[in-house]
C-alpha cells in the first residue's frame, strides 16, 4: 500500500471512530478479486462481528477442568 493510501487509511479509521463512532472495516481491491472471495466475504465479516465486541466461538472442553493438561509453547529468534 502506498504511503499516501496508508495515511488516508489511517485517518479514516481514526474519524469513524472516534468522532462517527462508526465500527470500520477495510478491504483491499487486491483482497477482493482473489478467487475465493465467499471465503473472503465470510472472513471480512467475522472481522467487523468481532469488533462490534461480539464473541466469535467458545471452545467446549470435552471433561472437566481437572481432568486436562495445559501445555504451552514460547518461540524466540537468538540473534546472531
Amino acid at each position: 500500500m502506498p504511503i499516501s493510501l496508508k495515511t488516508q487509511y489511517k485517518q479514516l479509521k481514526i474519524t469513524a471512530l472516534a468522532e462517527l463512532e462508526i465500527v470500520t472495516q477495510v478491504a483491499t481491491e487486491a483482497t477482493m478479486r482473489k478467487k475465493n472471495l465467499q471465503s473472503v466475504a465470510t472472513k471480512i465479516l467475522l472481522q467487523i462481528i468481532a469488533k462490534r465486541g461480539n464473541i466469535l466461538w467458545v471452545p467446549k472442553p470435552l471433561c472437566k477442568p481437572d481432568k486436562m493438561m495445559q501445555v504451552g509453547f514460547d518461540t524466540a529468534k537468538v540473534g546472531s
